[in-house]
C-alpha cells in the first residue's frame, strides 16, 4: 500500500487512475511546481512484456517477494524501485498534477523539511524548481527551493477537487502477490483484476492535509 512519507527517514537508506496528470520531465528543461498535501511511498516495478511495457505497485514490505515472482516468471532480474509521490501545482499551467520520483528528488524535500521544521506540502511550504538532465539510466534531477508561497483560495479549491476525483492511494494501489503475474502479463484488453485498496496516508491533525486547510 502507498504509505505516508516520514520526511525524517527519506534518504536514510541508499498504476494509475485515468484522471491523473503527471509532471513530465524533459532533459535540459526545468519544471517549477508547488508541492501540496501529504506524500506517499510505495514499491514499483517496470516490466517488459509481450503486450508492451507494464508498471505495477506492491506493498513495500512485499518488494523482495514480488521481485522474486517477477524474476522467476521472466527469467531475468526484475529490480524493485522505491518510489515517492506528492500532488503539486504545476506553475506552467496552474493544474494540479502528480510528481512521482525517487530519492534524488524527495531527499531534497526531506532535507529542506528537516532544516526548516516544516512540511514541503504544508502551508509553510513553497515553490521548487527541478531541472532534469540526461536520458534513460543517465537521467539526473536537481531540485532547488525557490521561495515560500501561500496557497490561494482558488488553488486550494482546485487541489481539493482533484483529490476528490483521484487520491494518491487510488493511483498507486498495491497489487496482491497472488494476482501479480496475472496483472502484469494478462491481456491488455481484458478486465483488470481488482486491486487491494491502499491504506489512507497521512494524519488529519497536521497542516499537510490539504482537506483540513
Amino acid at each position: 500500500m502507498a504509505t505516508e512519507v516520514d520526511w525524517n527517514s527519506v534518504g536514510g537508506k541508499s498504476g494509475g487512475g485515468s484522471k491523473a496528470q503527471f509532471i513530465r520531465f524533459t532533459a535540459g528543461k526545468t519544471e517549477k511546481m508547488r508541492p501540496v498535501g501529504k506524500a506517499v511511498e510505495f514499491c514499483k516495478f517496470f516490466v517488459q512484456t509481450p503486450n508492451g511495457n507494464r508498471s505495477v505497485c506492491v506493498d513495500l514490505e512485499h518488494s523482495e517477494k514480488a521481485a522474486g515472482l517477477l524474476s522467476d516468471h521472466t527469467g531475468q532480474e526484475i529490480i524493485p524501485q522505491h518510489r515517492f509521490a506528492i500532488n503539486v501545482i504545476d506553475r506552467s499551467d496552474g493544474d494540479v498534477k502528480i510528481l512521482e520520483g525517487g530519492r534524488s528528488i524527495f531527499k531534497a524535500f526531506a532535507s529542506w523539511a528537516k532544516e526548516t521544521d516544516s512540511h514541503p506540502g504544508g502551508q509553510g511550504g513553497g515553490d521548487w524548481a527541478i531541472e532534469a538532465t540526461g536520458e534513460g539510466k543517465m537521467r539526473r534531477y536537481q531540485p532547488n527551493h525557490l521561495k515560500s508561497t501561500k496557497i490561494t483560495e482558488e488553488e486550494k479549491a482546485k487541489v481539493k477537487s482533484t483529490i476528490e476525483e483521484r487520491s494518491l492511494e487510488e493511483v498507486f494501489k498495491a497489487v496482491p502477490l497472488d494476482n501479480l503475474i496475472n496483472r502484469v502479463f494478462g491481456s491488455p484488453n481484458g478486465e483488470p483484476e481488482p486491486n487491494k485498496t491502499a491504506q489512507a496516508a497521512g494524519s488529519s491533525s497536521t497542516d499537510d492535509d490539504v482537506i483540513k486547510w
